[in-house]
């Protein structure tokens, strides 16, 4: 017998069976929402076919997500619905068929000095003080020598900084992978935890616990709801920054950059290692070619 109706009932049963990650969860709660929310459907059992393939252009079409993050709605609305229907949900029909579409695969957008060297020049204009410029500066370093995601920035505790040996502990709960590794930290970025932990010391008027937060954004800046920063103050603010300076950039741009750079130095293994992928191809997809040496190729084909 099961005891879920709607989608909340079903997130909260599979929370306690499965014990996702609170991104996967949250990413749950987003996707059944869009979906609610357009085909105004609240139950499981009124979800029809038709539904599903009109959600689907109204997330291409009109919302005009990528093809990426649609099969990313997908892929999460179709965990949720067979994990249903090894509840005893019966309509897992409704989903034969609907398949992820083809994603072409682009090169990695990354950023060159000069974009990084201009967006700290912006962060450093006295108009940005409130923001409060040197955070976001400091965020920016460390998402620039590490290449970690949002998620694990926001994570990142003084506890997991190893100052005497220079490494950074990624810990599981907030790795994708869900694995936990150990990272070298530049000598530029342990000057800026350096510089943050004086600044947090400072600011908390006592040494701060191993278990607090790194970046903790409301500690700096009033007017924020809770006391710890979030991904979503890390979304806005780089945003804003986008907005202001016309680069297109993003956390996991900087992570791109970082990725990209370090894979031409040809140690991929330890890339691999630094990054958390689990597959060694997600690594290769950051070498890129390098047009000189194609043209120092294509002399051994000689004149004809």
């Amino acid at each position: 017998m099961r005891n879920f109706q709607s989608f909340d009932d079903l997130i909260n049963l599979y929370t306690r069976e499965r014990t996702p990650s609170k991104a996967m969860v949250q990413q749950l709660g987003v996707v059944t929402r869009s979906f609610r929310q357009f085909a105004k459907v609240h139950h499981l059992d009124d979800i029809q076919r038709n539904h599903l393939l009109e959600w689907k252009q109204h997330l291409l079409n009109e919302r005009q997500v990528t093809v990426t993050s649609y099969n990313n709605y997908l892929r999460h609305f179709k965990t949720l619905l067979n994990f249903a229907g090894e509840m005893g949900w019966d309509g897992t029909v409704v989903m034969k068929g609907i398949r992820r579409l083809p994603e072409h695969k682009k090169k990695k957008r990354t950023l060159t000095n000069e974009s990084v060297q201009k967006i700290i020049g912006y962060l450093h204009q006295p108009e940005q003080h409130n923001m409060p410029g040197w955070f976001w500066e400091a965020v920016v370093k460390t998402l620039y020598y590490t290449g970690m995601r949002r998620r694990q920035l926001v994570g990142l505790c003084w506890g997991d900084i190893d100052r005497q040996h220079s490494t950074i502990m990624l810990r599981a709960e907030n790795s994708k992978t869900r694995e936990e590794w150990s990272i070298p930290v530049a000598p530029p970025l342990q000057a800026v935890f350096d510089e943050l932990a004086r600044l947090t010391q400072a600011r908390l008027g006592r040494m701060f616990r191993t278990d607090e937060q790194v970046f903790n954004l409301p500690l700096f800046k009033s007017g924020y709801k809770g006391k710890v920063m979030t991904v979503e103050h890390v979304s806005a603010a780089f945003r804003r920054i986008r907005e202001n300076t016309g680069i297109e950039v993003s956390p996991h741009r900087f992570r791109h950059t970082f990725a990209t750079k370090l894979a031409k130095q040809g140690k991929i293994r330890d890339l691999q290692q630094m990054m958390g992928h689990s597959d060694v191809r997600t690594t290769l997809g950051y070498v890129q070619p390098d047009l000189n040496n194609m043209r120092q190729m294509l002399g051994g084909l000689g004149e004809i």
